[in-house]
């Protein structure tokens, strides 16, 4: 198997299993350094995300336990390898927020290392007014529930 081939396979299984809500699974796909970019879409959720646990698990937290009432999923349209180390991956997010359907467009782009995910940038299309302020409100919830530091 070629290192895009896998690098492919990578993703999908990244994908399946956050889909299915599995931070074990996750963990073992990624580099425990993994950084995660999001600079578009919501404001509330717009920074980086450093380490799996600390970075990557709060935002996927924010955006598919709080800000969509746990019924995201990833829909994968296309995903492509970019040489040996970057993968592209065009996704519909679906989810529901106060029992009205929501969905965004997103490109992912995925930075593979030593068979890892090392490093991710979001880059989602349009985000309507009830996303956003969803995403403020689960910024919002989480802060009051965290502990001081």
């Amino acid at each position: 198997m070629t290192e895009a081939i896998s690098n492919v396979a990578l993703i999908e299984d990244l994908i399946a299993a956050r889909n299915a809500g599995d931070l074990e699974r996750m963990a073992g796909l990624s580099s425990p350094d993994l950084l995660w970019h999001y600079r578009f879409g919501a404001p509330a959720l717009r920074g980086d995300y450093p380490g799996l646990l600390d970075g990557a698990a709060r935002f996927q937290h924010l955006v598919f336990n709080l800000m969509g009432d746990g019924t995201a999923r990833l829909k994968p349209r296309s995903i492509t390898a970019v040489g040996a180390t970057l993968v592209v991956c065009h996704v519909r997010i679906d989810f529901t927020i106060e029992g009205r359907d929501h969905g965004v467009e997103a490109a992912l782009l995925f930075r593979v290392e030593d068979g890892l995910v090392a490093e991710a940038w979001d880059f989602p299309d349009a985000v309507d007014e009830a996303i956003a302020e969803a995403a403020g409100a689960a910024v919002r919830a989480l802060e009051e529930h965290s502990p001081p530091g």
